[in-house]
């Protein structure tokens, strides 16, 4: 997982940058094939404006847009937002892929039934 931090209107200090590095590496125990997390900071007014772009390996693009008055707690809720995009991601794919098994089980019954059933027209035509 590459990640990078930029900013706008402001000056990236080591400390904001480690911060928001460990903070975007939590990100990879709520999904395991994240390819790129770019943090983008900005000063807005009185608002620190701290924006996270997620890409997913063949999935979606994930955006978490946060302003709040101190730029650590706009990293801190901005992760927040993205872990339940994730949870909510990989719990649609869980389902989808349940859903599919199921489909695949049912259309094989299906096909067994109309063997069934046929054995039972037969055997009607010789009574």
């Amino acid at each position: 997982m590459n990640i990078s931090v930029h900013g706008k209107h402001l000056e990236i200090t080591k400390a904001i940058q480690d911060y928001a590095q460990k903070k975007a590496a939590k990100l990879e125990k709520f999904f395991e094939r994240i390819g790129d997390v770019h943090v983008i900071l900005d000063i807005e007014g009185d608002n620190h404006v701290a924006e996270m772009v997620v890409k997913v390996t063949k999935g979606p693009t994930l955006i978490g847009v946060v302003a709040k008055g101190d730029m650590y707690a706009s990293i801190d809720f901005v992760v927040d937002k993205l872990e339940r995009q994730l949870t909510k991601y990989k719990e649609k794919l869980y389902t989808k892929k349940i859903k599919n098994k199921r489909d695949i089980v049912s259309g094989s019954e299906a096909v067994e039934l109309d063997a069934n059933e046929d054995e039972d027209e037969d055997i009607d035509e010789f009574a």
